[in-house]
């Protein structure tokens, strides 16, 4: 490659010097277990779910040292959706896809969810295990017993022969900690204003069929506050993180039971995130113009003299005949 180096599809010009000398040295490494490359049982495993394994990984390191640990000491991760999309590059429906690679093919991962409001949590499991059961039909013991008959080399297999020294698995920026922190600090703030202004607890009583959906629809809101993006995409548009948030901060209780009668009415919905987002976004624009429309259909109704014979709108004054002409003649 020239010095001219090579223009991206950002219009940014990419120049990258040879390796001379110890310049791996300089970087910060993501850990990548030599078990999903080597071993047979992760060879179906794309690459993309090792890649985010891998950065589960690394967030667990981090998990360990803050003591993120279960009532069994057992450590977790939040890594969300929307986080998954940004580091890997892709769309909401691909993530999911990865993430259940990781749960239901690989059983490298579990989710669980929090309850109410909060994010599930995930247990990043060991591929340890896997390996050291893949060994045992050739080693005469097993890691844990007497070694007295594995030979050396079969012992340094079982051994990580990366040098420590080179990937530097402690060379984690001290900044990552502090920034997690601020962006769970950050959808705590959030969610506490949205619970309180939605007044999700009345709804949850309003509609205690509806308890999932609202909850999902609560983390929808608390994804796209907390969301780092420039642009939101909403109905295949890119809006300003500004302009959404601003609606967000708008919405109101009244909202909230708009988007329950949108979602009960759709037909079909192909992703039904996207549609709460977009519903969402327009609430406080259709919300008005949709419950006029509801009122002037029932006006209509009421004046119909079938509805005032049935339901009663017509007082006794107004009972004359003609008017059970007119309705005799309408049945």
């Amino acid at each position: 490659m020239t010095k001219e180096g090579l223009e991206n599809d950002k219009g940014c010009c990419l120049y990258h010097e040879y390796l001379y000398g110890n310049e791996t040295e300089l970087y910060s490494f993501y850990r990548l277990p030599k078990a999903l490359i080597e071993n047979k049982l992760y060879v179906g495993m794309s690459a993309e779910a090792k890649l985010l394994y891998s950065l589960f990984l690394d967030r667990a390191a981090l998990s360990a040292s803050n003591n993120w640990r279960d009532e069994q000491g057992r450590i977790y991760i939040i890594f969300q959706v929307e986080e998954i999309m940004r580091v890997m590059g892709c769309g909401n429906q691909k993530a999911a896809k990865i993430l259940m690679e990781l749960e239901q093919e690989y059983d490298l991962i579990e989710r669980k969810k929090q309850g109410f409001c909060k994010p599930n949590i995930i247990y990043v499991k060991s591929v340890t295990s896997v390996v050291l059961n893949s060994h045992v039909h050739t080693c005469e013991n097993h890691i844990s017993g007497s070694v007295k008959n594995t030979s050396p080399e079969v012992l340094k297999s079982h051994t990580n022969n990366t040098n420590y020294n080179n990937t530097n698995i402690n060379n984690t920026n001290p900044t990552t900690s502090e920034m997690v922190e601020d962006v769970f600090n950050q959808r705590n703030k959030y969610e506490k204003y949205f619970v309180d202004n939605l007044s999700m607890e009345k709804l949850i009583d309003e509609f205690p069929d509806k308890k999932e959906i609202l909850q999902e629809i609560v983390d929808v809101i608390l994804e796209t506050m907390c969301s780092s993006c420039k642009t939101i995409r909403i109905a295949k548009e890119d809006k300003p993180r500004e302009v959404v948030h601003s609606r967000f901060m708008k919405l109101e209780a009244e909202h909230i039971r708009y988007v329950l009668e949108a979602l009960e009415n759709a037909t079909s919905i192909h992703n039904t995130k996207q549609y709460i987002l977009t519903t969402l976004y327009n609430a406080s624009m259709t919300m008005n113009s949709h419950i006029s429309l509801q009122a002037s259909a029932k006006q209509k109704k009421a004046k119909s003299p079938i509805a005032k014979a049935r339901f009663g709108y017509f007082s006794p004054d107004t009972k004359n005949e003609e008017l059970l002409k007119k309705i005799l003649e309408e049945l």
